[in-house]
């Protein structure tokens, strides 16, 4: 199934057999990367108002970055800068519901630490979930690597790549 066929699924089930099934399309889409390369090349064109070249850049790279809440911020706010009103409510429904699915996907634990694209979707979790990191650290599970991250409250939160 393609990305937006699983991406329907997802939304009107949200059960996790279907979350890690969007989770598998997006990964497998050959314009997905573990890092957002463009990112700060996206941040520099928003700050110049240059926002249809925003739109272009990230829709660029689209579905590989779906579901990554800094995209589709990024979107979002090009979007209202240009009067679309619509798209721009639509990208900050998939900000929310990118980071909704983030949190689903674990605890933040040890046990259960959560899924994510991007090391950037980590800290877009700490600001919604209002916690400000103060240190992050790799360690190697029997899982695999997991980035945990210390929080200015003294908590750890856990965070796998996916």
């Amino acid at each position: 199934m393609s990305v937006k066929e699983n991406f329907g699924r997802w939304v009107n089930t949200r059960s996790s057999v279907d979350r890690r099934a969007l989770q598998k399309s997006i990964v497998r889409d050959p314009r997905f990367t573990r890092e957002l390369a463009w990112q700060s090349r996206a941040e520099q064109l928003l700050a110049d108002d240059r926002w249809d070249e925003v739109i272009r850049l990230v829709e660029f790279h689209m579905p590989g970055a779906f579901l990554s809440p800094v995209a589709h911020r990024l979107l979002a706010i090009a979007r209202e800068e240009i009067y679309d009103s619509k798209g721009a409510r639509a990208e900050w429904d998939l900000v929310h519901l990118s980071l909704i699915a983030i949190d689903e996907s674990g605890n933040g634990n040890y046990a259960k630490p959560w899924q994510v694209f991007h090391v950037a979707d980590e800290y877009a979790l700490l600001s919604w979930k209002e916690l400000t990191p103060e240190a992050q650290r790799c360690i190697l599970t029997k899982d695999g690597i997991v980035d945990v991250i210390t929080c200015t409250d003294g908590s750890e939160r856990w965070f796998r790549l996916i």
